[in-house]
């Protein structure tokens, strides 16, 4: 006669199952996961490959264009229409729910870059703001007549990012404290960020410029200490290696892939020029063949970063360094007020001298003095702003308590 299992041997096996349920599930469940995971990211590059060959397509031409001007959103039901996605309904592999969304599409450095987002194009608008759409609808331009600080609007006949003289579109900001503060962020969550200050946005061509908030090590024009000149085919002028070099390759990789490149100037500005245009026609008159990833402030940047009139005059008297943001940045950073700051790019007409900002305004410097170099970089106002800022705080958005942050991958 077979004799049973007692109770005490029925609560060890039952004990023992407990314990291999306790350590089996949650490795059955994270294999689980896991391949859901691995299904959802391969359907996600699936449908952004989809969306590639329909950007490549014939089909795709106009939203082709569009993506290369800013950022676009193409439905998921678009892809399907056209056959470029199976037209079954797809379904999520984490939740099981209907994917419904869009792909964002977004044009950087000659390629294109695609995210999925479950929602309309109208929500993703909302979400998603441009450079130049959240900084022209949201900040505002302030009128012609303005004496506040702010963004101004400018239609101008110069521009380092080509050779043409047509007019251009573009907004500058002026004044003593105008909230021109952006954050970089180097990827998402990340802690590695810098600031910079807005200079310009061109909406022409689509670029703004951005200057570093902090300076770079000081140095001179040239390497040598006597430059014969500063003519654009002289081997002996060094500072755009300096910049294009040593600056640029301190810049993070992330940094350097959002970046445009704009014709190094140089451009002989007359210290007698008497009106801004002058000195951009002055500016506009020599450019280099040699592309540049980083640049540096011109004469004509300083003049239309002040408030006053006087500044566009070549007047640099005390209401034009009082009202500049640009001598306030160097006085600030240094809290001394003989320090000089920025290199500009352009040399003064007939003399080895170059502009410079100190915080007596803009003033003539030998080529051979040594100054701090504040570097200037061009990125595309496609790229997006990070939803994390907050334009509902007391303190201005734009300020250097809380900067725009602008996303770069």
């Amino acid at each position: 006669m077979k004799k049973g299992f007692t109770l005490v041997e029925l609560l060890a096996v039952i004990t023992v199952f407990a314990i291999l349920i306790i350590i089996i599930l949650p490795r059955v469940s994270k294999h689980i996961d896991d391949s859901k995971e691995d299904l959802y990211k391969t359907q996600i590059d699936s449908i952004e490959r989809a969306t590639k060959d329909y950007l490549l397509s014939d089909r795709g031409k106009e939203d082709r264009k569009r993506a290369q001007e800013r950022t676009i959103y193409i439905e998921l039901a678009k892809l399907q229409e056209y056959d470029y996605l199976e037209k079954e309904k797809i379904k999520n592999p984490l939740d099981g729910e209907i994917m419904n969304g869009v792909i964002r599409v977004t044009y950087r450095n000659n390629n294109y870059v695609f995210e999925y987002l479950e929602m309309n194009v109208d929500e993703a608008e909302q979400q998603d703001y441009t450079v130049e759409r959240y900084i022209l609808e949201k900040s505002g331009v302030q009128s012609p007549t303005s004496t506040e600080d702010g963004l101004y609007a400018s239609k101008v006949t110069f521009s380092d990012m080509d050779q043409t003289t047509s007019t251009k579109n573009v907004y500058y900001y002026r004044g003593n404290n105008p909230n021109n503060y952006m954050k970089l962020q180097m990827g998402s969550g990340s802690t590695n960020a810098e600031m910079w200050n807005i200079v310009s946005i061109d909406t022409t061509n689509k670029v703004m410029k951005l200057v570093r908030t902090g300076k770079k090590a000081k140095t001179v024009w040239s390497e040598t200490d006597t430059a014969a000149n500063l003519s654009l085919s002289d081997d002996s002028l060094k500072m755009h290696q300096y910049l294009n070099t040593t600056v640029f390759n301190g810049f993070s990789d992330v940094l350097k892939r959002n970046l445009k490149t704009p014709k190094w100037m140089l451009g002989e500005v007359d210290s007698t020029s008497t009106t801004l245009d002058v000195v951009m026609g002055d500016e506009d008159s020599k450019r280099d063949i040699r592309g540049t990833a980083i640049s540096l402030l011109s004469v004509s940047d300083y003049m239309n970063a002040s408030l006053a009139n006087s500044c566009r005059n070549t007047s640099f008297d005390a209401q034009c360094v009082a009202t500049n943001w640009l001598t306030n940045l160097v006085v600030n950073e240094e809290g001394n007020t003989n320090e000089t700051g920025y290199f500009l790019r352009n040399t003064v007409k007939g003399q080895r001298k170059v502009w410079a900002v100190t915080s007596s305004g803009l003033t003539t410097s030998n080529v051979t003095n040594s100054m701090y170099v504040y570097p200037v970089i061009y990125v595309p106002t496609s790229l997006l702003l990070d939803s994390s800022m907050d334009d509902t705080s007391s303190n201005p958005i734009g300020s250097v308590s809380n900067p725009y942050i602008l996303r770069l991958y």
